[in-house]
């Protein structure tokens, strides 16, 4: 009887505090995750929105200090002047009803489609062209707020459009200031108008000012803000007050808030009333009648200023400002915290929820009502019958559908709740008032007891799992300390079961039982498994060590493998006797729905694993708590309640469809890349820096949508064919909704350049360096053809069997080789030849020809029979031979006999070279030779005659001293030098012959060298060709070494003779001519300027245009063989580029030719030699000369000469000579030595000089024109005399030198 009453009396008590715990939850605050920002996303660093306004379909226009922003949710656009508005500064914006949109500036104000801004209505119509705001009536008229902002001397004031008529009001018609900033038509009817002054009302009688009128306020103020809320009328603001005007009558408000300035205020369609603070870290306010109250905490990452608050169609409110753009998202957000309750815990089968209390105790929702129990707590199960358990310190209480009891445990007490078996049997722990302790089953009015006291001192049930078919499973220990003990207990016994001795560690193990018998056992040890009550333990392999514990879904077991203790973390489930790893998942199993659902949270993603799947949907939702999920319940209607911490939130997904944007991509691919994708999910009213989880599909042109897999920060993509490719692309978002507009990529895939393919540089190289060996060995290897013909021949004989192959290669050789191959009967008819024998010989088809034929003549051939008799083969014997059409050639001929296959003689295979071209270049070698020695020969002839005409003008000018003046002999001794002049100008042109000339580049006069070049052409020239010269008057000088201008003429004059065998006319023209810069591609010169231009023309044969393009080509010439060396115009046209000048050939057969040369003019001065006279009277002098010289007719003139004018003279007849008589004490104030001489030349005495006696004057004397073969003489910078020379020449200077006056040049 006691206990039915204590029952009674708990089940009437509990109803009762049901029954007042009933409550509606209270209204939601901002929370941090709940108010965004799009600072970032809208890039408005530097930049200020002032105004905004939203769109039918949801989208916001805004106004900001560099444009017009548009935002749908997903992407931002920004227009500008350059469409088409008429400032960049937008003050504000307007989406009148008829969806038109008005936008305002700072310079005027007009309709805006996007694509066209129209002013035309307003021009001229407003109050001013800085428009504040624009707001449209109830009544469909337009007003137009205007102030003075930024520029204060603009007018301003109010203006209203209604049917297209325009009236304005400003501080003359009875506005407290032309400065307006807003207007506004309340529910009553009134209208107020806000000034930098006060409030106004518009009224019939004109304006009033309500706040005055009401003995309010006093002062002329700035107002900065007033909204009309259905909960709390009218409300302004000013910075130090709010005014609201509600049921006809004004109230103050102080503004308490210290650091509320300038407040911004919005209100919303459910009647509220927000306002929120300016700087860092803003608080949001709300109106709750008599001031404000915060509904936020402190936002501590935001910055910047308000300027103007707004809602959306969605219910968030949006605080915009400098440098700020918030969105609260108040109405119905993903994220809802759930007051005052703690974690889920369980959802039972009538669809309510139970939440832990943050005071204690347990409370159900159900229908939006809540029940509080304070005496229950968790775990709770629910059984078959939809009953719920739950025990505390007080005892087991038993919940069905809405009823409350306590179940009496006897004398037991503290009970513990362990599970329900299979069989609806509720196992509990409990202990008794002896601190014994049990396990108890209860089954409807039986209770099953089992004493455990007996297995350990201070026993207690460590963990538990209830069997799926009968009884409990529980780990025994004291203070969770080992040892432990795995003990089942059932109704009818208690079976303990030893563990694994890895199981007994310092943290009890999880156990869990399956369906199937199967016994787990987990922990920081691993995975143990045993089938026969732990007679044997075996170790299931994990990619971790530490396991959590195992729950069972639907026959399937699934645990956590953690990686924080070594291994790689992963989810593993287990089904059809095998256990699986799924990397790709790594949360913690933080709750269940029902039984065939698992939630699992990691890194802010709930994941959702079902059972019987093979592939796991994607993540359901992300958290943007930083706070670990510790449990999920599925709310009745699709909402999940999750505990993060010691709170719980309602999640509710998004009922937008995310958008998809394709961030990055090549458009053009070569056809071996891989096109590779930077994609984004977009999710509306998101901001694009928040993380989010989003699933990717791709769909190739016409091909299927792949599967949706986690998108990443690339996508790739195989590589695909040549031509124009299409993708497109959408996202999956955590909640399961799927872009409906994929994004579309297009792009192409072109062909790679084949010199941009990898291979091509190593195949040219290859093919070059093969193609090059190839032609080196055709080239070098041609005399062991016959070798290899006679080797292949050996090869058919022995080798049947490889006849095929052989013939392959010979034919492969024969077609080859560069030189002809032919082959011929045993009668000397020619069967076959090679490429290369067809192009020499000229064979045509079905023409018979004879080996004899080929031969130039019959002597050849019966030598050619006579040579192959004597041995039947040859080896590279030379004949002169013929092509089919008479052209005869020289050869190389090598013959090998042909046999067939019983080795029988068939015939003859001959293998010619035509060596045509080498017997050419071998008889121009040896002409070059032979005029190079001739020109040796010259030069030395004109060496010694310039010595015998020194001894000649010598003897003469002594001979005229002797006379003492007579006339007689002085005539006589003139002619004899003019002799001798003549005979020294004939050498100097046989040295220009034999090109022993120096090369040095000197100021020339262009007309004296054409004056003296008139007798050295008479004697190249033949005597039937007229020679004509025509000079311009005035030519201008030019840089050149005279010798080799002289040879220019030379050559050229040659090549002419040579062009007219008849006779003809040679004429050489010299003129000046200035180059300009447009002349200078036609005449293929280098520089502009003056030039002095040089035409030799002949009356000859003439060319055609072939031979005009090779005719400076070294050794070619038209001329028979054996006539010409072919280098003439070749050495012409080196020395004219030398002298940086330009030659051009023009003629045609028949029409003779022209040569013409550009050389650069100089405006320099040649440095003329005075001319030697014999009437020269040099300085006598006494200084002591050593003269040496290896002709004694030379020496002893030149010894007697210089003793003549005063001077003591020593010779010496050569080298060695002159530096014994130094080396021995002879003191010489001047050396003169010849250069060539015997022994010691003079340029080594020279040297040995420079060396000895640095000091000591010398100067040189030769016969040659340039010094001789010695060129060490140009490096020694000393005076040189060329002979022959007069005594008076060479007295003047040694006179020079020895006073110094004489530069170190040849003279």
């Amino acid at each position: 009887m006691r206990r039915f009453l204590r029952l009674f009396l708990f089940s009437l008590i509990a109803s009762l505090f049901a029954i007042s715990g009933l409550a509606q939850q209270p209204a939601p605050i901002a929370r941090p995750w709940q108010v965004v920002s799009f600072f970032d996303d809208a890039q408005l660093a530097e930049k200020s929105v002032t105004h905004a306004d939203v769109a039918a379909d949801g989208s916001v226009w805004l106004a900001v200090s560099d444009g017009l922003y548009h935002y749908d949710g997903y992407r931002w656009k920004r227009y500008t002047t350059a469409d088409g508005l008429p400032s960049n500064y937008v003050r504000c914006v307007l989406v009148a009803d008829d969806g038109a949109l008005w936008v305002g500036t700072d310079r005027g104000a007009g309709r805006f489609d996007g694509e066209t801004f129209d002013g035309s209505t307003l021009q001229g119509q407003l109050a001013g062209p800085s428009i504040r705001r624009i707001v449209e009536d109830s009544d469909g008229s337009l007003w137009f707020c205007c102030d003075q902002w930024p520029k204060g001397d603009v007018t301003a004031g109010l203006t209203r459009m209604q049917d297209g008529q325009f009236t304005t009001w400003r501080q003359s018609d009875g506005l407290p200031s032309s400065y307006t900033s807003d207007y506004v038509r309340v529910t009553s009817g009134q209208q107020f108008v806000l000034t930098n002054q006060g409030l106004a009302e518009f009224t019939d009688d004109g304006f009033r000012q309500p706040l005055k009128d009401a003995g309010l306020w006093e002062q002329d103020t700035y107002i900065w803000s007033m909204v009309e809320s259905a909960r709390h009328g009218l409300i302004v603001s000013t910075d130090d007050h709010f005014f609201q005007f509600k049921d006809g009558s004004w109230r103050r408000i102080p503004n308490q808030i210290a650091d509320l300035e300038q407040p911004k205020l919005v209100a919303t369609r459910d009647g509220e009333v927000f306002t929120c603070t300016p700087g860092r870290g803003p608080v949001i306010y709300r109106w709750v009648g008599g001031g404000w109250e915060k509904t936020s905490r402190q936002l501590t990452d935001v910055t910047g200023g308000n300027n103007y608050l707004f809602e959306d169609d969605q219910g968030a409110v949006w605080i915009a400002g400098s440098e700020r753009l918030l969105r609260w998202n108040r109405g119905e957000p993903e994220w809802q915290l759930h007051q005052d309750v703690g974690g889920p815990v369980h959802r039972d089968t009538q669809g309510g929820v139970w939440f832990k209390q943050i005071q204690g105790g347990l409370v159900r929702w159900a229908s939006d009502r809540p029940t509080h129990y304070r005496d229950l707590s968790e775990p709770i199960y629910e059984d078959s019958q939809g009953v719920l358990w739950s025990a505390s310190e007080k005892g087991l209480y038993r919940w069905d559908h809405g009823r409350l009891q306590q179940v009496d445990l006897a004398d037991h007490i503290k009970p513990k709740l362990l599970g329900i078996d299979g069989r609806d049997v509720v196992w509990l722990s409990a202990t008794d008032t002896d601190r014994n302790r049990f396990v108890i089953g209860i089954a409807g009015d039986q209770m099953y007891v089992k004493d455990i006291s007996h297995f350990q001192d201070r026993v207690r049930v460590s963990r538990s799992y209830a069997d799926p078919r009968s009884g409990i499973w529980a780990i025994l220990g004291a203070n969770n300390f080992p040892p432990f003990q795995l003990v089942h207990c059932d109704p009818e016994s208690i079976t303990p079961i030893a563990l694994p001795n890895r199981a007994q560690i310092s943290h009890p193990p999880n156990v869990t039982a399956l369906a199937d018998g199967s016994v787990f056992v987990s922990g920081f040890f691993g995975l143990m498994r045993t089938t026969d009550l732990g007679a044997n333990w075996t170790e299931v392999p994990m990619p971790s060590s530490a396991l959590g514990k195992i729950r069972v879904l639907g026959g399937e077991a699934w645990v956590q493998c953690r990686g924080d203790l070594g291994g790689q973390a992963a989810l593993a489930r287990f089904r059809d006797g095998e256990w699986e790893i799924m990397f790709d998942r790594q949360g913690k199993i933080v709750g269940q729905n029902g039984r065939k659902q698992l939630f699992a949270s990691s890194q802010g993603k709930i994941e959702v694993l079902t059972a019987g799947v093979e592939e796991l949907p994607p993540p359901i939702a992300t958290t943007p708590f930083e706070t670990r999920v510790s449990s999920v319940v599925a709310g009745d209607s699709g909402e999940l309640w999750v505990g993060v911490g010691t709170r719980c939130y309602r999640y509710r997904s998004d009922a937008d469809a995310p958008e998809t944007e394709i961030i990055d991509g090549d458009q053009t691919l070569g056809e071996d890349e891989t096109l590779r994708l930077r994609v984004r999910g977009l999710e509306r009213f998101k901001p694009k820096q928040q993380n989010r989880y989003f699933r990717v599909s791709t769909r190739v042109d016409d091909h299927d949508w792949t599967p949706f897999e986690t998108l990443d920060e690339e996508i790739v993509f195989p590589t695909l064919p040549l031509g124009e490719h299409r993708v497109q692309v959408r996202v999956q978002d955590a909640a399961g909704q799927i872009d409906p507009t994929p994004a579309v990529f297009r792009f192409s895939v072109l062909p790679v350049p084949l010199q941009s393919r990898a291979w091509f540089k190593p195949v040219v190289a290859i093919g070059f360096v093969s193609i090059l060996a190839l032609a080196l060995l055709a080239f070098f290897n041609w005399a062991r053809v016959g070798k290899m013909a006679r080797d292949l021949e050996r090869q058919v004989a022995l080798k049947t069997n490889r006849v095929v192959a052989s013939e392959r290669e010979f034919r492969l050789l024969f077609e080859d080789s560069q030189d002809a191959i032919c082959l011929f009967a045993d009668d000397g008819t020619l069967q076959s030849c090679n490429g290369a024998g067809t192009e020499l010989l000229g064979k045509q088809e079905n023409a018979t020809t004879h080996l004899r034929t080929l031969f130039v003549d019959l002597d050849e051939a019966d030598r050619f029979e006579t040579e192959l008799r004597k041995t039947n083969h040859l080896r590279g014997s030379r004949f002169r031979m013929q092509t089919l059409d008479g052209k005869p050639f020289d050869a190389i001929v090598s013959v090998n006999t042909r046999t067939d296959a019983a080795g029988k003689q068939s015939g003859h295979q001959v293998i010619i070279r035509d060596i045509s071209t080498l017997v050419d270049l071998q008889q121009q070698l040896s002409e070059t030779k032979k005029m190079e020695a001739v020109g040796r020969m010259a030069g030395g002839i004109a060496h010694d005659f310039n010595n015998f005409l020194a001894v000649v003008m010598y003897g003469a000018e002594f001979v005229r001293i002797s006379a003492k003046g007579d006339p007689a002999v002085d005539q006589g001794v003139q002619m004899i030098l003019d002799a001798a002049e003549r005979g020294r100008n004939l050498t100097g042109q046989i040295q220009t012959f034999s090109r022993a000339s120096t090369n040095k580049m000197d100021i020339v006069k262009t007309d004296k060298v054409l004056e003296g070049i008139e007798p050295l052409l008479q004697g190249v020239v033949d005597s039937s060709v007229a020679v004509e010269y025509h000079v311009t008057e005035g030519l201008d000088n030019i840089r050149a070494d005279v010798s080799q201008l002289e040879q220019i003429f030379v050559n050229l004059a040659i090549n002419a003779s040579h062009a007219m065998p008849d006779g003809g006319t040679l004429s050489i023209h010299a003129s000046n001519a200035d180059v300009t810069e447009e002349q200078l591609p036609e005449l293929n010169l280098d520089v502009p300027g003056p030039y002095v231009v040089i035409e030799v023309v002949d009356t000859g044969h003439g060319m055609d245009a072939a031979t005009c393009e090779r005719i400076f080509d070294p050794f070619f010439t038209t001329k028979p063989h054996g006539q010409g060396t072919g280098l003439g115009l070749a050495i012409v046209y080196g020395i004219v580029r030398q002298f940086r000048g330009q030659i051009s050939v023009d003629s045609q057969p028949g029409r003779g030719t022209r040569f013409k040369i550009f050389l650069p003019a100089t405006k320099e001065h040649s440095d003329e030699p005075a001319t030697e006279s014999a009437g020269q009277d040099p300085t006598q002098g006494s200084e002591t000369i050593l003269l040496v010289e290896d002709e004694q007719a030379i020496r002893d003139l030149a010894c007697r000469s210089l003793r003549h004018y005063g001077y003591r003279v020593v010779g010496a007849v050569d080298g060695l000579d002159a530096k014994h008589k130094i080396e021995t004490g002879g003191e010489f104030d001047l050396v003169i030595s010849d250069v060539l001489m015997p022994g010691m030349t003079g340029t080594a005495l020279l040297t040995w000089l420079r060396k000895s006696r640095p000091d000591m004057p010398i100067l040189l004397m030769t016969g040659h024109a340039d010094g001789g073969p010695d060129q060490a003489m140009d490096q020694l910078d000393v005076p040189c005399l060329k002979k022959p020379f007069l005594p008076a020449a060479l007295a003047a200077q040694v006179r020079q030198l020895l006073d110094g006056r004489l530069a170190p040049t040849s003279s």
